[in-house]
């Protein structure tokens, strides 16, 4: 919302008053960014929740999604995951079945993933690619839900505007 106010003072000859004009543009944006979810999983997914996954699995995830935040940031940012032989048989002497720390992993890039406006899109465009189309399906359908929420905001604002008998600038 941005807008501006101005005053001016009128002098008659009995009296002085003061006119008060104001202006105010509101606009209503909103936006749907995907992550690698972490939490409780569906009912479709042998798992209850990202720490009961094969420890492999989360394991992978995590590579992964150190690898998409490489793909997307300057090298300078990098997180450079380590892989090859030598990374596997360590992964292999240094396990941890209960997939915490890949989910705190995953977390954490997603986090300064979250940090920047424009990497979360390029971020959200890469996920996306990789789905299948029923998610990239659910993710629009949840796009129009909230466009049509924020028309119905908008709306709602100019009835506010016309019971309050605000006149248009426009």
């Amino acid at each position: 919302m941005t807008g501006e106010v101005s005053e001016r003072t009128i002098e008659d000859t009995d009296e002085e008053r003061t006119d008060i004009f104001a202006n105010m543009s509101v606009i209503y944006a909103g936006d749907t960014f995907v992550n690698v979810y972490t939490g409780r999983m569906s009912s479709n997914i042998d798992a209850d929740s990202f720490e009961e996954l094969d420890w492999t699995l989360g394991r992978q995830l995590s590579k992964t999604v150190q690898e998409w935040h490489d793909d997307i940031v300057s090298s300078e940012h990098a997180l450079n995951p380590s892989s090859g032989f030598i990374d596997h048989l360590g992964a292999w002497s240094n396990r941890d079945t209960s997939n915490r720390r890949y989910k705190n992993t995953i977390d954490q890039v997603q986090s300064r993933i979250n940090g920047s406006f424009d990497v979360r899109l390029a971020y959200t465009e890469t996920l996306l690619d990789e789905v299948e189309a029923d998610v990239r399906d659910d993710v629009a359908d949840q796009q129009e839900a909230i466009n049509a929420e924020l028309e119905e905001l908008s709306q709602e604002m100019e009835v506010y505007v016309e019971r309050e008998g605000l006149k248009h600038t426009q």
